[in-house]
Protein backbone atom coordinates (compact mmCIF):
# COMPACT_ATOMS: atom_id res chain seq x y z
CA UNK A 1 0.00 0.00 0.00
CA UNK A 2 1.25 2.96 -1.11
CA UNK A 3 2.27 5.93 1.58
CA UNK A 4 -0.45 7.99 2.22
CA UNK A 5 -2.90 5.72 0.04
CA UNK A 6 -5.16 3.37 0.79
CA UNK A 7 -6.75 0.62 -1.33
CA UNK A 8 -10.22 1.42 -2.82
CA UNK A 9 -8.77 4.61 -3.30
CA UNK A 10 -11.64 5.61 -6.19
CA UNK A 11 -14.34 6.31 -3.26
CA UNK A 12 -13.61 9.75 -2.06
CA UNK A 13 -12.84 10.69 1.26
CA UNK A 14 -14.10 12.81 3.40
CA UNK A 15 -12.50 14.78 6.27
CA UNK A 16 -13.92 14.78 9.61
CA UNK A 17 -13.71 17.57 12.36
CA UNK A 18 -14.43 15.73 15.49
CA UNK A 19 -15.46 18.99 17.28
CA UNK A 20 -18.34 20.18 15.36
CA UNK A 21 -21.36 19.33 16.67
CA UNK A 22 -23.21 16.74 14.84
CA UNK A 23 -21.98 13.22 14.05
CA UNK A 24 -20.18 12.19 10.96
CA UNK A 25 -22.50 11.60 8.15
CA UNK A 26 -21.73 8.54 5.52
CA UNK A 27 -22.77 7.94 2.25
CA UNK A 28 -23.45 4.47 1.56
CA UNK A 29 -21.84 2.49 -1.16
CA UNK A 30 -24.02 1.35 -4.18
CA UNK A 31 -22.87 -2.45 -3.85
CA UNK A 32 -23.88 -6.01 -2.63
CA UNK A 33 -22.64 -5.92 0.71
CA UNK A 34 -21.57 -9.71 0.65
CA UNK A 35 -19.68 -9.53 -2.57
CA UNK A 36 -17.99 -6.16 -2.25
CA UNK A 37 -17.47 -4.81 0.93
CA UNK A 38 -15.64 -7.83 2.11
CA UNK A 39 -13.55 -9.32 -0.50
CA UNK A 40 -12.87 -12.76 1.60
CA UNK A 41 -10.44 -14.66 -1.03
CA UNK A 42 -7.67 -14.09 -2.85
CA UNK A 43 -8.07 -14.54 -6.71
CA UNK A 44 -5.58 -17.20 -6.93
CA UNK A 45 -4.57 -18.84 -3.82
CA UNK A 46 -1.88 -21.11 -3.61
CA UNK A 47 -1.63 -24.99 -5.01
CA UNK A 48 -1.16 -26.39 -1.83
CA UNK A 49 -4.02 -24.35 -0.26
CA UNK A 50 -6.30 -25.12 -3.12
CA UNK A 51 -5.73 -28.74 -3.05
CA UNK A 52 -6.27 -28.54 0.77
CA UNK A 53 -9.73 -27.19 -0.02
CA UNK A 54 -10.67 -29.96 -2.63
CA UNK A 55 -9.44 -32.41 -0.09
CA UNK A 56 -11.51 -30.76 2.62
CA UNK A 57 -14.71 -30.68 0.09
CA UNK A 58 -14.50 -34.13 -1.15
CA UNK A 59 -14.72 -35.26 2.43
CA UNK A 60 -16.46 -32.65 4.48
CA UNK A 61 -19.66 -34.22 6.48
CA UNK A 62 -23.09 -33.12 5.12
CA UNK A 63 -25.45 -33.41 7.62
CA UNK A 64 -25.81 -29.70 9.21
CA UNK A 65 -26.58 -29.59 12.84
CA UNK A 66 -29.91 -28.37 14.23
CA UNK A 67 -30.55 -24.81 14.67
CA UNK A 68 -31.71 -26.19 18.60
CA UNK A 69 -27.50 -27.00 19.19
CA UNK A 70 -25.44 -23.79 17.56
CA UNK A 71 -22.04 -24.88 16.57
CA UNK A 72 -20.26 -23.00 18.89
CA UNK A 73 -21.77 -24.27 22.17
CA UNK A 74 -20.50 -27.70 23.16
CA UNK A 75 -22.07 -30.51 25.15
CA UNK A 76 -19.83 -32.68 27.34
CA UNK A 77 -19.90 -35.30 24.61
CA UNK A 78 -18.62 -32.93 22.18
CA UNK A 79 -15.71 -31.44 24.37
CA UNK A 80 -14.64 -35.23 25.08
CA UNK A 81 -15.14 -36.22 21.22
CA UNK A 82 -12.86 -32.55 20.38
CA UNK A 83 -10.45 -33.69 23.45
CA UNK A 84 -10.09 -37.02 22.12
CA UNK A 85 -9.11 -35.62 18.65
CA UNK A 86 -6.89 -33.43 19.56
CA UNK A 87 -5.00 -36.11 21.57
CA UNK A 88 -4.63 -38.16 18.76
CA UNK A 89 -2.96 -35.64 16.09
CA UNK A 90 -0.81 -34.70 18.80
CA UNK A 91 0.08 -38.04 19.38
CA UNK A 92 0.69 -38.92 15.76
CA UNK A 93 2.17 -35.53 15.10
CA UNK A 94 5.06 -36.93 18.09
CA UNK A 95 5.67 -40.07 16.43
CA UNK A 96 6.13 -38.69 12.89
CA UNK A 97 8.54 -36.36 14.28
CA UNK A 98 10.56 -39.14 16.39
CA UNK A 99 10.38 -41.61 13.35
CA UNK A 100 11.99 -38.61 11.16
CA UNK A 101 14.77 -38.28 13.86
CA UNK A 102 15.32 -41.96 13.91
CA UNK A 103 15.80 -42.12 10.47
CA UNK A 104 17.84 -39.02 10.29
CA UNK A 105 20.17 -40.44 13.67
CA UNK A 106 20.60 -44.02 12.49
CA UNK A 107 21.54 -42.66 8.97
CA UNK A 108 24.58 -40.39 10.71
CA UNK A 109 25.78 -43.44 13.11
CA UNK A 110 25.50 -45.70 10.53
CA UNK A 111 27.81 -43.63 7.97
CA UNK A 112 29.66 -42.86 10.97
CA UNK A 113 30.06 -46.73 12.48
CA UNK A 114 30.70 -47.50 8.51
CA UNK A 115 32.98 -44.89 7.82
CA UNK A 116 31.70 -44.14 4.45
CA UNK A 117 33.23 -41.61 1.98
CA UNK A 118 30.94 -38.43 1.27
CA UNK A 119 28.88 -39.12 4.64
CA UNK A 120 27.17 -35.81 4.27
CA UNK A 121 25.61 -36.73 0.85
CA UNK A 122 24.05 -39.94 3.16
CA UNK A 123 22.88 -37.52 5.61
CA UNK A 124 21.31 -34.90 3.35
CA UNK A 125 19.56 -37.52 1.72
CA UNK A 126 17.93 -38.98 4.61
CA UNK A 127 16.93 -35.26 5.57
CA UNK A 128 15.72 -34.39 2.39
CA UNK A 129 13.51 -37.72 1.95
CA UNK A 130 12.33 -37.66 6.03
CA UNK A 131 11.19 -33.85 6.02
CA UNK A 132 9.06 -34.58 2.78
CA UNK A 133 7.54 -37.22 4.05
CA UNK A 134 7.01 -35.83 7.22
CA UNK A 135 5.14 -32.97 6.20
CA UNK A 136 3.11 -34.64 3.75
CA UNK A 137 1.83 -37.20 6.73
CA UNK A 138 1.15 -33.77 9.01
CA UNK A 139 -0.35 -32.02 6.41
CA UNK A 140 -2.94 -34.78 5.92
CA UNK A 141 -3.80 -35.71 9.18
CA UNK A 142 -4.08 -32.08 10.01
CA UNK A 143 -6.78 -32.08 7.64
CA UNK A 144 -8.24 -35.24 8.65
CA UNK A 145 -8.04 -33.89 12.06
CA UNK A 146 -10.06 -30.88 10.55
CA UNK A 147 -13.11 -32.55 8.74
CA UNK A 148 -13.41 -34.58 12.52
CA UNK A 149 -13.48 -30.99 14.42
CA UNK A 150 -16.44 -30.04 12.06
CA UNK A 151 -18.10 -33.51 12.45
CA UNK A 152 -17.74 -33.31 16.06
CA UNK A 153 -18.73 -29.92 16.31
CA UNK A 154 -21.79 -30.20 13.85
CA UNK A 155 -20.09 -27.57 11.44
CA UNK A 156 -20.04 -27.73 7.56
CA UNK A 157 -19.11 -26.01 4.55
CA UNK A 158 -22.01 -23.17 3.24
CA UNK A 159 -22.88 -24.05 -0.32
CA UNK A 160 -22.70 -26.90 -3.10
CA UNK A 161 -22.95 -26.55 -6.73
CA UNK A 162 -20.42 -25.40 -8.99
CA UNK A 163 -19.91 -21.89 -6.77
CA UNK A 164 -19.87 -22.50 -3.50
CA UNK A 165 -18.56 -20.86 -0.48
CA UNK A 166 -15.66 -21.89 0.13
CA UNK A 167 -14.24 -19.52 2.86
CA UNK A 168 -14.82 -21.89 5.48
CA UNK A 169 -12.95 -24.40 3.42
CA UNK A 170 -10.32 -21.45 2.51
CA UNK A 171 -9.89 -20.85 6.41
CA UNK A 172 -9.84 -24.65 7.03
CA UNK A 173 -7.20 -25.33 4.91
CA UNK A 174 -4.65 -22.77 5.66
CA UNK A 175 -5.24 -23.60 9.63
CA UNK A 176 -4.08 -27.38 8.42
CA UNK A 177 -0.88 -25.87 6.49
CA UNK A 178 -0.54 -23.49 9.14
CA UNK A 179 -0.49 -20.69 6.55
CA UNK A 180 -1.15 -17.08 7.38
CA UNK A 181 -4.07 -15.40 6.28
CA UNK A 182 -3.78 -13.70 3.24
CA UNK A 183 -4.70 -9.64 2.67
CA UNK A 184 -8.17 -8.53 2.73
CA UNK A 185 -9.66 -5.56 1.83
CA UNK A 186 -11.96 -4.42 4.22
CA UNK A 187 -12.88 -0.77 3.45
CA UNK A 188 -8.98 0.25 3.41
CA UNK A 189 -8.12 -1.66 5.72
CA UNK A 190 -5.15 -3.78 4.23
CA UNK A 191 -3.19 -5.30 7.12
CA UNK A 192 -1.53 -8.25 5.58
CA UNK A 193 0.13 -8.49 1.93
CA UNK A 194 -0.87 -11.33 0.40
CA UNK A 195 0.49 -14.83 0.66
CA UNK A 196 2.05 -16.60 -2.14
CA UNK A 197 3.47 -20.11 -2.47
CA UNK A 198 6.99 -18.55 -2.28
CA UNK A 199 6.10 -17.17 1.50
CA UNK A 200 5.11 -20.76 2.06
CA UNK A 201 8.15 -22.22 1.08
CA UNK A 202 10.17 -19.63 3.10
CA UNK A 203 7.83 -20.47 5.85
CA UNK A 204 8.07 -24.07 5.63
CA UNK A 205 12.44 -23.39 5.50
CA UNK A 206 12.16 -21.42 8.97
CA UNK A 207 9.79 -24.11 10.22
CA UNK A 208 12.62 -26.54 9.61
CA UNK A 209 15.39 -24.23 10.65
CA UNK A 210 14.14 -23.80 13.90
CA UNK A 211 14.15 -27.35 14.36
CA UNK A 212 17.08 -27.92 13.37
CA UNK A 213 18.46 -25.40 16.07
CA UNK A 214 16.69 -27.02 18.87
CA UNK A 215 17.91 -30.32 18.01
CA UNK A 216 21.55 -28.75 17.59
CA UNK A 217 21.64 -27.60 20.94
CA UNK A 218 20.62 -30.45 22.29
CA UNK A 219 23.19 -32.21 20.73
CA UNK A 220 26.12 -29.87 21.69
CA UNK A 221 24.74 -30.06 25.13
CA UNK A 222 24.63 -34.21 25.08
CA UNK A 223 28.59 -33.69 24.01
CA UNK A 224 29.87 -31.73 26.23
CA UNK A 225 28.02 -33.47 28.94
CA UNK A 226 29.07 -37.00 28.43
CA UNK A 227 31.95 -38.68 30.32
CA UNK A 228 33.01 -40.95 26.80
CA UNK A 229 33.24 -41.60 23.50
CA UNK A 230 30.29 -44.28 23.10
CA UNK A 231 27.68 -41.65 24.39
CA UNK A 232 28.63 -39.19 21.93
CA UNK A 233 28.26 -41.18 18.94
CA UNK A 234 24.75 -41.81 20.42
CA UNK A 235 24.31 -37.91 20.89
CA UNK A 236 21.95 -37.06 17.53
CA UNK A 237 19.22 -39.38 19.43
CA UNK A 238 18.32 -36.76 21.37
CA UNK A 239 16.99 -35.40 18.11
CA UNK A 240 14.15 -37.90 18.57
CA UNK A 241 12.25 -36.55 21.37
CA UNK A 242 12.85 -32.73 20.82
CA UNK A 243 11.53 -32.99 17.10
CA UNK A 244 8.19 -34.98 17.96
CA UNK A 245 7.39 -32.30 20.92
CA UNK A 246 8.08 -29.23 18.56
CA UNK A 247 5.55 -31.96 15.95
CA UNK A 248 3.26 -32.10 19.04
CA UNK A 249 3.25 -28.21 19.67
CA UNK A 250 2.48 -27.18 16.50
CA UNK A 251 -0.04 -30.06 15.47
CA UNK A 252 -1.73 -28.55 18.89
CA UNK A 253 -1.44 -24.98 17.90
CA UNK A 254 -3.50 -25.72 14.73
CA UNK A 255 -5.94 -27.57 16.04
CA UNK A 256 -6.39 -24.83 18.22
CA UNK A 257 -7.02 -22.08 15.60
CA UNK A 258 -8.69 -24.69 13.66
CA UNK A 259 -11.59 -25.35 16.27
CA UNK A 260 -11.58 -21.59 16.86
CA UNK A 261 -12.41 -21.07 12.90
CA UNK A 262 -14.98 -23.32 12.89
CA UNK A 263 -16.87 -21.73 15.86
CA UNK A 264 -16.90 -17.99 15.24
CA UNK A 265 -19.10 -17.57 12.67
CA UNK A 266 -21.89 -19.51 14.34
CA UNK A 267 -21.11 -17.66 17.98
CA UNK A 268 -21.08 -13.89 15.99
CA UNK A 269 -24.59 -14.70 14.49
CA UNK A 270 -25.33 -15.38 18.69
CA UNK A 271 -24.21 -12.27 20.33
CA UNK A 272 -25.68 -10.63 17.21
CA UNK A 273 -29.24 -11.79 18.04
CA UNK A 274 -29.00 -10.47 20.95
CA UNK A 275 -27.36 -6.93 20.64
CA UNK A 276 -28.26 -6.15 17.00
CA UNK A 277 -31.95 -7.32 17.06
CA UNK A 278 -33.31 -6.83 13.33
CA UNK A 279 -35.75 -4.30 14.06
CA UNK A 280 -33.34 -2.16 16.20
CA UNK A 281 -32.93 1.37 14.97
CA UNK A 282 -29.74 2.70 15.29
CA UNK A 283 -28.37 6.09 14.19
CA UNK A 284 -25.80 6.86 11.80
CA UNK A 285 -22.87 7.74 13.81
CA UNK A 286 -23.80 4.32 15.84
CA UNK A 287 -23.51 2.06 12.31
CA UNK A 288 -20.80 3.70 11.51
CA UNK A 289 -19.03 3.55 14.95
CA UNK A 290 -19.66 -0.68 14.77
CA UNK A 291 -17.51 -0.97 11.70
CA UNK A 292 -14.78 1.39 13.55
CA UNK A 293 -15.11 -1.43 16.58
CA UNK A 294 -14.80 -4.47 14.22
CA UNK A 295 -12.23 -2.21 11.84
CA UNK A 296 -9.90 -2.19 15.08
CA UNK A 297 -9.91 -5.56 15.81
CA UNK A 298 -8.20 -6.11 12.50
CA UNK A 299 -5.79 -3.27 12.80
CA UNK A 300 -5.04 -4.40 16.40
CA UNK A 301 -4.55 -8.33 15.29
CA UNK A 302 -3.05 -7.47 12.20
CA UNK A 303 -4.80 -9.67 10.09
CA UNK A 304 -8.25 -10.28 8.91
CA UNK A 305 -8.88 -13.42 11.15
CA UNK A 306 -11.60 -15.57 9.29
CA UNK A 307 -13.59 -14.39 12.35
CA UNK A 308 -13.25 -11.19 11.99
CA UNK A 309 -14.53 -11.30 8.36
CA UNK A 310 -17.84 -13.32 9.66
CA UNK A 311 -18.09 -10.13 12.34
CA UNK A 312 -18.30 -7.71 9.32
CA UNK A 313 -20.22 -9.93 7.37
CA UNK A 314 -22.46 -9.95 9.71
CA UNK A 315 -22.85 -6.32 10.23
CA UNK A 316 -23.23 -5.97 6.69
CA UNK A 317 -26.44 -8.04 7.02
CA UNK A 318 -28.03 -5.95 9.76
CA UNK A 319 -26.83 -2.15 8.72
CA UNK A 320 -26.59 -2.39 5.36
CA UNK A 321 -23.56 -1.04 3.30
CA UNK A 322 -20.60 -0.11 4.71
CA UNK A 323 -20.08 3.89 5.42
CA UNK A 324 -17.34 5.66 3.11
CA UNK A 325 -15.17 6.88 5.96
CA UNK A 326 -11.77 6.09 7.75
CA UNK A 327 -12.52 2.43 9.60
CA UNK A 328 -8.79 2.35 11.11
CA UNK A 329 -8.52 5.22 12.55
CA UNK A 330 -8.27 5.02 17.08
CA UNK A 331 -8.94 8.45 17.40
CA UNK A 332 -12.01 8.67 15.40
CA UNK A 333 -13.38 5.12 16.55
CA UNK A 334 -12.84 7.01 20.37
CA UNK A 335 -14.11 10.32 19.91
CA UNK A 336 -17.03 8.81 18.04
CA UNK A 337 -17.80 6.79 20.78
CA UNK A 338 -17.68 9.38 23.24
CA UNK A 339 -20.73 11.64 21.26
CA UNK A 340 -23.08 8.47 21.47
CA UNK A 341 -25.90 8.19 23.27
CA UNK A 342 -25.97 5.75 26.66
CA UNK A 343 -27.69 3.09 24.93
CA UNK A 344 -25.67 2.77 21.16
CA UNK A 345 -22.67 3.07 23.55
CA UNK A 346 -22.89 -0.28 25.14
CA UNK A 347 -23.93 -1.50 21.85
CA UNK A 348 -20.06 -0.48 20.61
CA UNK A 349 -18.34 -1.78 23.51
CA UNK A 350 -20.16 -5.17 23.23
CA UNK A 351 -19.42 -5.65 19.56
CA UNK A 352 -15.72 -4.09 20.45
CA UNK A 353 -14.72 -6.35 22.76
CA UNK A 354 -16.34 -9.33 20.48
CA UNK A 355 -13.84 -8.25 17.76
CA UNK A 356 -10.90 -8.42 20.38
CA UNK A 357 -11.33 -11.92 21.76
CA UNK A 358 -13.50 -13.73 18.62
CA UNK A 359 -10.01 -14.97 16.91
CA UNK A 360 -9.33 -17.08 20.66
CA UNK A 361 -7.15 -14.27 21.75
CA UNK A 362 -6.60 -10.95 23.63
CA UNK A 363 -2.92 -9.33 23.29
CA UNK A 364 -1.99 -6.45 24.91
CA UNK A 365 -2.71 -3.48 23.02
CA UNK A 366 -6.34 -4.93 22.40
CA UNK A 367 -6.69 -4.68 26.56
CA UNK A 368 -5.53 -1.00 26.20
CA UNK A 369 -8.32 -0.35 23.37
CA UNK A 370 -10.77 -1.22 25.31
CA UNK A 371 -9.94 0.52 28.19
CA UNK A 372 -9.80 3.20 26.62
CA UNK A 373 -13.12 3.04 25.21
CA UNK A 374 -14.67 2.22 28.89
CA UNK A 375 -13.24 5.54 29.70
CA UNK A 376 -14.61 7.05 26.94
CA UNK A 377 -18.29 5.91 27.97
CA UNK A 378 -17.38 7.03 31.74
CA UNK A 379 -17.13 3.37 32.92
CA UNK A 380 -14.07 2.00 35.01
CA UNK A 381 -11.36 1.17 33.24
CA UNK A 382 -11.16 -2.42 34.41
CA UNK A 383 -13.11 -5.31 34.31
CA UNK A 384 -13.33 -8.40 34.40
CA UNK A 385 -16.17 -9.02 31.65
CA UNK A 386 -13.35 -8.94 28.97
CA UNK A 387 -11.88 -12.06 30.35
CA UNK A 388 -14.93 -14.00 31.27
CA UNK A 389 -15.96 -13.19 27.10
CA UNK A 390 -12.53 -15.42 25.74
CA UNK A 391 -12.74 -18.00 28.43
CA UNK A 392 -16.19 -18.76 27.56
CA UNK A 393 -15.82 -18.48 24.02
CA UNK A 394 -12.18 -20.65 23.84
CA UNK A 395 -14.40 -23.27 25.78
CA UNK A 396 -17.37 -23.23 23.55
CA UNK A 397 -19.55 -22.09 26.11
CA UNK A 398 -23.28 -19.84 25.85
CA UNK A 399 -22.48 -15.92 25.48
CA UNK A 400 -25.31 -15.32 27.57
CA UNK A 401 -27.50 -11.95 27.92
CA UNK A 402 -25.92 -11.25 31.13
CA UNK A 403 -22.72 -11.35 30.04
CA UNK A 404 -22.61 -9.26 27.28
CA UNK A 405 -24.58 -6.54 29.41
CA UNK A 406 -21.09 -7.22 31.79
CA UNK A 407 -19.27 -5.85 29.12
CA UNK A 408 -20.65 -2.23 29.66
CA UNK A 409 -20.60 -1.99 33.69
Amino acid sequence: MAAGGREGAGRPERAWDPAGDAAPAFTPMNVDPAAEVVRTLPRAPGLLERLAVRFLRRRAPRAARPLADPVHILTRSERMDVRRIVESTVFRAFGAGVTSALVVASTKIYVEYRDLPSPLLYVAGAVLVTAVGEILFLHRHHLLAMLSLMRATGARFDGEGPEPDDSLAHAMARAALDQPDPVKIVEGIDPWRETSLARLYLFVVAYKLKRFLSKFAAEILVKRAAPNAVIRVFAPAIALPVTGAWNAFVSWKILREARIRVVGPSAVEEVFSRVLPPSQALSEACRLCLFRAAGMGIVLKRSVHPNLLALLEGLVRRLGPVPAAYLDDRARFLEGLARLAREEQIEVLQVLQVAMVIDGRLLRRERELVRQARVMCGLPEASSALERLLHRFSRGDRIDADLLGDLAR
